[in-house]
């Protein structure tokens, strides 16, 4: 309790600068808000030396939950979007193509090769060769109907 009492700026300064380096190696975006919050409190017990170390954690308090909504409304969103929305969804990206069957839908199953992939597809039986257009995706499985 005596080490609480008796915070100085450099405390802050040092809590900030190691949240910040742990966010930089862990970089889970959790803990920026309560590292520049820290350094906040740090510049703000310099200027105001007399703060109560009640009031300290208060504004350290109100500082972190500040700079954490900025960065979430302001940054995290923008981060989201990509150019690529379907980079890792290779089944996704190949709805509108156009291939041929090679094993005939039988039952509503068979199967196409898209590139050096087999892929296994759904749709109303057809004979091998058939030309299909894939139109969906269902787990692993292509939706297709013919072309």
């Amino acid at each position: 309790m005596n080490l609480i009492t008796q915070l100085e700026p450099w405390h802050w300064m040092a809590l900030g600068i190691l949240l910040l380096v742990v966010e930089v190696v862990i970089s889970t975006e959790l803990l920026l808000g309560v590292g520049l919050g820290a350094l906040v409190t740090a510049l703000l017990y310099k200027v105001f030396p007399d703060l109560t170390w009640q009031a300290q954690f208060i504004w350290f308090s109100v500082f972190s939950i500040v700079c954490t909504l900025v960065y979430w409304k302001k940054f995290r969103s923008s981060n989201s979007d990509s150019d690529q929305p379907l980079l890792n969804q290779r089944a996704q990206q190949l709805v509108g193509k156009t291939t041929r069957l090679v094993e005939p839908i039988i039952d509503g199953e068979g199967r196409v090769q898209v590139a050096d992939a087999l892929w296994v597809v759904q749709g109303a039986d057809m004979d091998n060769d058939t030309a299909v257009k894939i139109i969906g995706v269902n787990g692993m499985a292509l939706l297709v109907e013919a072309a």
